[in-house]
């Protein structure tokens, strides 16, 4: 499987824009797409794809997001891609024929909710787009199947530096019998 954790797109700043942000994954899905067709890819939002960088908006629908739910549709399955769509995280089981992996879950987390220089997160600092409260019961419902927990985002928990890190932080300790990365 290919683990694919964002920034496509060169960190040239002063050139970019939603559309050309975008096409950088666009390209380099279709490239996966046509030179790795048979292997699983689960993917997370680097805070490059957005534009202006750094910046998602909170409790909307981001463009960036919108463009890359299209494309990476392929890769989600029917309520991952709704959530991701939505928010820009999701869950799902691993799509892997290997049974070694039948009792494995990805969790995908949007972590723009810990990228500091989202201005966007003045507005919502206590839970962004309902992300914790999500992840936590996304790690019940593993917990509850026994299953195990493929945990994937871009920016490492400790850039995360008010409610949201702390909680975040406490959940994964809860959990960590279940989180394998």
């Amino acid at each position: 499987m290919i683990l694919w954790t964002g920034d496509n797109t060169p960190h040239d700043v002063w050139k970019q824009s939603v559309m050309k942000n975008a096409l950088y994954t666009v390209k380099m899905t279709e490239f996966l797409e046509e030179n790795l067709p048979n292997i699983p890819v689960i993917s997370a939002l680097g805070n490059h794809e957005f534009y202006p960088v750094n910046v998602m908006e909170i409790d909307s629908t981001d463009p960036v997001i919108k463009s890359l739910a299209k494309v990476w549709s392929n890769y989600l399955d029917d309520e991952a891609l709704a959530m991701f769509k939505k928010y820009g995280y999701y869950s799902q089981k691993v799509l892997l024929d290997d049974p070694s992996w039948s009792d494995v879950r990805v969790i995908s987390l949007n972590s723009e909710q810990c990228n500091e220089m989202n201005w966007y997160l003045w507005s919502a600092l206590g839970d962004p787009n309902n992300e914790i409260a999500w992840f936590e019961s996304e790690l019940k419902k593993a917990e509850a199947a026994n299953e195990k927990v493929l945990l994937i985002a871009h920016f490492p928990s400790m850039s995360c530096n008010h409610a949201f890190g702390a909680r975040f932080q406490a959940l994964v300790e809860r959990y960590q019998h279940l989180i394998r990365l």
